[in-house]
């Protein structure tokens, strides 16, 4: 009985060591320019197929024309973005007071304010890291609609 318990518990141990060795032995992290944590990810070791079949399902998102909802007629385009990403929205049916861009954690990075007159934005990506990032919108009549972009 007590063989039988001893040889359990030190199975248990070995498919623990045996599970801990297939974790990625690379954690990549990327800061702003004020020296403040970003991102944090894990570099993950792939075979070719396995990143061919990534790469072509991000070139069938980059032909889809454009993300929104349908209840306040905003349109954003491309997400994932790779370098600027595109707004509209109809003024008529809804106008835009100001948008704002922060990363998952809501640090603020970019606002944009004067919108009410206007019906079509770019914000620039380029200078922001890889990962997700919220853009929250607020109309003139004080409603707000966040929506997630993903940077490439």
């Amino acid at each position: 009985m007590k063989k039988n318990y001893l040889l359990t518990i030190i199975g248990f141990f070995i498919c623990n060591l045996l599970v801990a060795q297939q974790l990625p032995d690379k954690i990549i992290f990327d800061y702003d320019t004020a020296g403040n944590q970003i991102f944090r990810g894990i570099v993950i070791e792939m075979q070719d197929t396995s990143i061919q079949s990534i790469n072509s399902i991000e070139d069938e998102s980059e032909t889809q024309q454009s993300f929104g909802y349908e209840e306040t007629k905003l349109r954003y385009y491309p997400n994932p973005v790779k370098t600027q990403l595109q707004v509209e929205w109809n003024k008529t049916f809804k106008a835009v007071d100001y948008m704002m861009l922060h990363t998952s954690s809501f640090q603020k990075l970019t606002e944009i304010r004067n919108l009410s007159q206007d019906e079509h934005t770019s914000i620039t990506f380029d200078h922001l890291p890889t990962g997700s990032y919220y853009l929250s919108v607020y109309y003139m009549d004080g409603t707000k609609e966040t929506v997630t972009i993903l940077k490439r």
